[in-house]
């Protein structure tokens, strides 16, 4: 694939398979007989990193504020972009979000393609509330409803990511599926458990990469969430946020039925019903709700 100095961007909201496509990818593209280490992953590096911006700008950015980095962030995006291969490929948790001077974090004049990885929202809480090491059910349900969300925008300590402005579900979803002038393929989890040759491979395809069915059957099964959860038992995984608690806990679809109440799934669904129903997400419930 020819890039032209343009980054693809593989983007979700947290907690929705994003380090999961990342590994196929990896094991995609290196093609080897072995599987990649989760903890070698050099693929997508996450741009929010705060050490990426330090090394650009040649002193640390803490001394700037959330906005003024913002402004700078469109800029740090391209410049990364054509100038380091490290950057081809990028994992973004941001929103679809514009600066105070009305320009797009992500501006699609640097992006070659988006690859949008999309959740079950109800899925997505449970596993976020347990991500974040409080297993807050409620605190989850709220945040991914809150329209100014935002992940280490706090200024009582140096964060080791930038702030990252993900708004609501819904909003995160929405925005990335239309951004305009960027072309976007987007992924269902629940798709990738379920049928990932097809999955996989037609993400594969639009990136413009090109495979054997052996090779990419291989590339799946290296990326299995049993042999990333393997790898992780084994040797820890330098992404983990929470050092008690793994990254790679269940990978299954439905978790939310053992885990939200009656009250807290209707709340999630009553949030993101809109976005939820345009991606094949309301079945179940549409099901439940007429059969009582």
């Amino acid at each position: 694939m020819n890039h032209n100095g343009k980054a693809v961007c593989i983007v979700s909201y947290p907690k929705s398979g994003n380090t999961w496509f990342r590994t196929f990818l990896a094991n995609l593209i290196s093609g080897a007989a072995e599987a990649v280490d989760i903890n070698q992953l050099e693929i997508a590096p996450i741009i929010t990193a705060r050490q990426a911006l330090d090394q650009v700008l040649g002193y640390e950015s803490g001394e700037l504020s959330h906005d003024q980095i913002d402004l700078i962030r469109p800029e740090l995006y391209e410049f990364l972009a054509k100038s380091s291969e490290r950057y081809k490929y990028i994992k973004i948790h941001d929103g679809y979000m514009y600066n105070k001077a009305g320009r797009p974090l992500f501006p699609p004049e640097a992006t070659e393609a988006v690859i949008y990885i999309i959740r079950n929202p109800l899925d997505v809480c449970v596993s976020y509330a347990y991500h974040s090491g409080n297993s807050d059910l409620d605190a989850a349900i709220r945040a991914m409803a809150n329209p100014n969300f935002a992940m280490a925008a706090g200024r009582q300590r140096q964060h080791g990511q930038l702030r990252q402005r993900l708004g609501s579900w819904s909003t995160h979803v929405q925005g990335w599926t239309k951004a305009p002038g960027h072309r976007v393929h987007v992924i269902r989890y629940e798709d990738m458990l379920s049928n990932p040759a097809n999955s996989f491979g037609m993400a594969a395809t639009f990136l413009g990469l090109t495979f054997s069915s052996e090779v990419l059957e291989r590339a799946i099964n290296f990326s299995e969430f049993r042999t990333l959860k393997k790898q992780e038992e084994a040797a820890g995984f330098r992404e983990r946020v929470r050092a008690d608690t793994p990254f790679f806990r269940k990978g299954k679809v439905g978790t939310y039925m053992d885990a939200l109440s009656a009250a807290q799934t209707s709340k999630i669904v009553a949030d993101h019903e809109i976005v939820m129903r345009e991606f094949g997400y309301m079945t179940e419930i549409d099901a439940a709700t007429n059969a009582q």
